[in-house]
């Protein structure tokens, strides 16, 4: 099996900017181009040792260099939602269809809606990337306000996740008084070889 990484919408946004913009097609065809070299393909078992944290070369006591994609992290995570999450989380979707990527509120749109099918609440899932502590900790809490207010059923609760790539005592304090709001850091990798690893 073959995981497919990519952002996904970025076709649909050139398009848009085509129309926009056609006499300035050439730039926007360089930078699309750019964005486009990101698209790659990792095999299941590789996937795997990326999201439990465990790569080939550590577990040779090889450092790797480390990489952040954080522009396209949120379209990974929404192409790979069920194996990142091993089912314990659903994308939420509403009558209408939407789905819960860049959901949107009237007060913001929440980076990623889920839901949890085995207990009921819904979760608030926002990324760090690059945002101050405070910033993410006040909008996740703002979006779990509008969900319990607004989609949340008689007894069911709302928790939150921030998703971020490294430790920052800043949100570690801040979230020490919101036990229903917990942080995940997540670690990406990339390794040069002379041959193809399977």
């Amino acid at each position: 099996m073959t995981i497919i990484a990519q952002p996904v919408e970025v076709l649909e946004e050139r398009k848009k900017i085509r129309q926009v913009y056609p006499d300035q097609e050439r730039s926007w065809t360089y930078i699309f181009n750019t964005i486009w070299r990101f698209y790659y393909e990792i095999s299941e078992e590789k996937y795997s040792r990326l999201v439990e944290g465990k790569t080939l070369a550590e577990e040779e006591g090889v450092k790797e260099p480390e990489f952040t994609l954080e522009k396209y992290l949120e379209e990974f995570i929404i192409a790979n939602f069920d194996t990142i999450f091993k089912g314990k989380l659903k994308l939420f979707i509403d009558p209408e269809g939407n789905i819960g990527k860049q959901y949107p509120t009237d007060i913001g749109n929440i980076d990623i809606l889920a839901e949890d099918p085995d207990t009921g609440p819904y979760v608030v899932i926002e990324l760090k990337k690059g945002r101050e502590p405070d910033t993410v900790v006040g909008q996740t809490l703002r979006y779990m306000g509008w969900v319990e207010e607004n989609l949340c059923e008689e007894g069911q609760s709302v928790k939150g996740l921030v998703i971020c790539r490294e430790r920052d005592p800043r949100l570690t304090y801040a979230l020490k008084v919101t036990p229903n709001v917990e942080v995940k850091f997540y670690k990406a990798s990339f390794q040069l070889s002379s041959e193809p690893q399977a």
